[in-house]
């Protein structure tokens, strides 16, 4: 099933809607302000003057040191932007919501990242 939406041309003191399809990506873009890995390459590609291959290798690069270093328990300091850091959750005691019973939670480590100054204060 397609969904169609109202174009809206405001001109003056009247409205004129006209009923176009537009891409269901396209209104997933609009209703959230969230920035997947394709639009930060071309985002560095543009701000470097890169092309979107080095600025993919350069993005890949990048993401796959941070994980390395959180793998082997070390934090990931970037002065004014942040810190990712390796949180330890010990082993604790939960409940099952389906079966109202409680379950052993073994322990696990997870990231958690602090914002730094210059990010912090937007």
């Amino acid at each position: 099933m397609k969904k169609y939406y109202y174009l809206c041309i405001q001109n003056w003191n009247f409205t004129v809607g006209k009923r176009i399809e537009i891409p269901k990506s396209f209104i997933n873009n609009i209703k959230s302000n969230k920035m997947n890995k394709t639009e930060l390459i071309a985002a560095v590609a543009a701000k470097a003057d890169l092309s979107k291959a080095a600025a993919a290798n350069a993005v890949d690069a990048v993401l796959a040191t941070i994980e390395n270093e959180l793998k082997a328990g070390n934090n990931v300091q970037l002065i004014g932007f942040g810190t990712f850091a390796v949180k330890e959750i010990p082993a604790h005691e939960g409940l099952n919501p389906a079966k109202g019973i409680k379950i052993q939670i073994p322990a696990k480590k997870t990231c958690k990242f602090k914002a730094g100054s210059k990010l912090a204060t937007l």
